[in-house]
Protein backbone atom coordinates (compact mmCIF):
# COMPACT_ATOMS: atom_id res chain seq x y z
CA UNK A 1 0.00 0.00 0.00
CA UNK A 2 2.48 2.07 0.75
CA UNK A 3 2.99 2.74 -3.36
CA UNK A 4 0.14 4.09 -3.44
CA UNK A 5 -0.12 6.23 0.17
CA UNK A 6 2.55 8.61 0.88
CA UNK A 7 1.32 9.03 4.71
CA UNK A 8 1.14 6.69 7.32
CA UNK A 9 -0.44 7.03 10.71
CA UNK A 10 2.10 5.66 13.73
CA UNK A 11 0.98 3.37 16.19
CA UNK A 12 -0.78 0.25 15.72
CA UNK A 13 -4.23 -0.72 15.41
CA UNK A 14 -3.78 -3.89 17.61
CA UNK A 15 -2.95 -7.26 16.81
CA UNK A 16 -4.94 -9.60 14.89
CA UNK A 17 -6.15 -12.26 16.76
CA UNK A 18 -6.80 -15.78 15.30
CA UNK A 19 -7.61 -19.33 16.60
CA UNK A 20 -8.33 -22.86 16.30
CA UNK A 21 -11.56 -23.92 16.84
CA UNK A 22 -11.83 -27.87 18.18
CA UNK A 23 -15.71 -29.28 19.03
CA UNK A 24 -15.40 -30.89 22.48
CA UNK A 25 -16.37 -34.35 20.87
CA UNK A 26 -13.22 -33.87 18.41
CA UNK A 27 -11.23 -33.05 20.77
CA UNK A 28 -11.63 -36.12 23.16
CA UNK A 29 -11.42 -38.34 20.04
CA UNK A 30 -7.97 -37.08 19.59
CA UNK A 31 -5.43 -38.68 22.42
CA UNK A 32 -4.16 -37.41 25.72
CA UNK A 33 -0.64 -37.18 24.39
CA UNK A 34 -1.40 -35.57 21.05
CA UNK A 35 -3.12 -33.35 22.67
CA UNK A 36 -0.33 -32.47 24.50
CA UNK A 37 1.85 -32.13 22.06
CA UNK A 38 -1.01 -29.89 19.92
CA UNK A 39 -0.93 -27.07 22.80
CA UNK A 40 2.66 -27.37 22.84
CA UNK A 41 3.19 -26.53 19.13
CA UNK A 42 0.54 -23.98 19.07
CA UNK A 43 2.26 -22.04 22.73
CA UNK A 44 5.93 -22.27 20.05
CA UNK A 45 3.65 -20.58 17.43
CA UNK A 46 2.59 -18.33 19.90
CA UNK A 47 5.43 -17.01 20.98
CA UNK A 48 7.65 -17.15 17.96
CA UNK A 49 4.75 -14.81 16.46
CA UNK A 50 5.06 -12.20 19.95
CA UNK A 51 8.32 -11.97 19.04
CA UNK A 52 7.96 -11.82 15.63
CA UNK A 53 5.81 -9.74 14.31
CA UNK A 54 6.94 -6.61 16.21
CA UNK A 55 10.41 -6.84 14.34
CA UNK A 56 8.80 -7.32 11.18
CA UNK A 57 6.72 -4.45 11.67
CA UNK A 58 9.68 -2.27 12.63
CA UNK A 59 11.76 -3.32 9.64
CA UNK A 60 8.42 -3.13 7.31
CA UNK A 61 8.32 0.65 8.31
CA UNK A 62 12.17 1.21 7.81
CA UNK A 63 11.84 -0.06 4.15
CA UNK A 64 8.79 1.95 3.29
CA UNK A 65 10.02 5.12 5.10
CA UNK A 66 13.36 4.87 2.74
CA UNK A 67 11.16 4.89 -0.22
CA UNK A 68 9.08 7.67 0.36
CA UNK A 69 6.39 7.07 3.14
CA UNK A 70 5.91 10.03 5.74
CA UNK A 71 5.01 8.69 9.09
CA UNK A 72 2.84 10.89 11.08
CA UNK A 73 3.24 10.87 14.56
CA UNK A 74 -0.81 11.82 16.34
CA UNK A 75 -0.59 14.65 19.00
CA UNK A 76 -1.72 13.55 22.72
CA UNK A 77 -5.22 14.98 21.83
CA UNK A 78 -5.64 13.37 18.05
CA UNK A 79 -4.45 10.01 20.13
CA UNK A 80 -7.37 10.39 22.25
CA UNK A 81 -9.81 11.14 20.03
CA UNK A 82 -8.64 7.90 18.09
CA UNK A 83 -9.51 5.74 20.71
CA UNK A 84 -12.47 7.24 21.49
CA UNK A 85 -13.96 6.46 18.36
CA UNK A 86 -12.46 3.59 18.08
CA UNK A 87 -14.14 2.50 21.22
CA UNK A 88 -17.94 4.07 19.97
CA UNK A 89 -16.93 1.80 16.95
CA UNK A 90 -16.69 -1.23 19.55
CA UNK A 91 -19.75 -0.54 20.90
CA UNK A 92 -21.45 -1.33 17.74
CA UNK A 93 -20.50 -4.55 18.07
CA UNK A 94 -22.41 -4.97 21.17
CA UNK A 95 -25.50 -7.70 19.75
CA UNK A 96 -23.64 -8.94 16.93
CA UNK A 97 -20.82 -10.19 19.19
CA UNK A 98 -21.82 -12.20 22.65
CA UNK A 99 -22.09 -9.50 25.06
CA UNK A 100 -19.57 -11.49 27.55
CA UNK A 101 -17.11 -11.43 24.81
CA UNK A 102 -17.55 -7.96 23.78
CA UNK A 103 -17.16 -7.05 27.71
CA UNK A 104 -13.85 -9.42 28.68
CA UNK A 105 -12.19 -8.23 25.23
CA UNK A 106 -12.99 -4.34 26.39
CA UNK A 107 -11.50 -5.45 29.95
CA UNK A 108 -8.56 -6.87 28.83
CA UNK A 109 -7.78 -4.32 26.53
CA UNK A 110 -7.95 -1.47 28.99
CA UNK A 111 -6.09 -4.11 31.57
CA UNK A 112 -3.41 -3.78 28.75
CA UNK A 113 -3.55 -0.08 28.31
CA UNK A 114 -2.99 0.44 31.82
CA UNK A 115 -0.18 -1.56 32.37
CA UNK A 116 1.71 -0.93 28.69
CA UNK A 117 1.53 2.83 29.44
CA UNK A 118 -1.64 3.29 27.40
CA UNK A 119 -0.63 2.60 23.94
CA UNK A 120 -2.84 0.60 21.42
CA UNK A 121 -0.17 -2.26 20.94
Amino acid sequence: WFRHTKYMVHGGLGPLVGGLVVTRQAWDRIPAADRAKMLKACEKAEQRLEAGIPRQDTTAVQEMTQRGLQVIRLSPESAAEWKAEAAKFAETMRGSVPQEALDLAIKERDAYRRTNGGGSR
